[in-house]
């Protein structure tokens, strides 16, 4: 898409609206002279390479995405059941001026259908994905076993980092302690930041 304001005129490849209001900030002095379409054009091209995109300041904001966490049977031996499936992409918006670092963490719920007795529940982060921002001082937490119920990381930023947006999905398994023949199970989750 081309832009234009006054004498300066700026190209976006791809645009997208996160939670925080965003400022498209171009760079390249706009000249007072009347210039033909192909100088335009050229100076569109030029500028198009220096577009970036700045959060304006705000509150820290996590959201999810609204699809259910929805685990797979897997094949295995007959004394217990293993379901695997992939957590909904959950992202953070910091636009705080503090730089104080975030954690974001889930929690797998089980429903009320479920026997959990002896379950273990298996999270494995996959790498954070950058919406906006650095990746630097931003990582994704380690694979860890935990029950059902449990708070687990997923993705933090350390203190003087993570300002920007940011999302983080899992591989999810669960290890029911008998044989079932449900084909899928559907999990309720929660996702918090510290």
């Amino acid at each position: 898409m081309d832009y234009q304001r006054g004498s300066l005129r700026w190209t976006v490849s791809a645009a997208f609206v996160l939670a925080a209001a965003c400022v498209v900030i171009a760079s390249g002095a706009a000249s007072g002279r009347t210039s033909s379409d192909e100088d335009r054009a050229r100076e569109t091209d030029a500028s198009a390479a220096n577009v970036a995109v700045v959060l304006a300041p705000g509150p820290l904001v996590i959201s999810a995405d609204e699809a259910p966490l929805i685990l797979d049977r897997m094949p295995g031996n007959g004394g217990s059941t293993r379901y695997r499936g992939r957590l909904p992409r959950i992202r953070i918006v910091d636009t705080r001026s503090t730089l104080a670092g975030w954690q974001v963490t889930v929690r797998i719920l089980a429903p009320d259908s479920l026997s959990t007795a002896g379950s273990r529940l298996q999270i494995r982060p996959d790498r954070p994905r950058v919406l906006a921002g650095q990746i630097r001082g931003v990582r994704a937490s380690r694979p860890v076993w935990s029950a059902l119920g449990e708070q687990v990381s997923l993705f933090s930023a350390d203190q003087g980092f993570g300002n920007g947006a940011y999302d983080d999905d899992a591989l999810v398994e669960l290890v029911l302690q008998y044989p079932s023949s449900a084909t899928t199970i559907t999990l309720p989750f929660e996702a918090s930041v510290l």
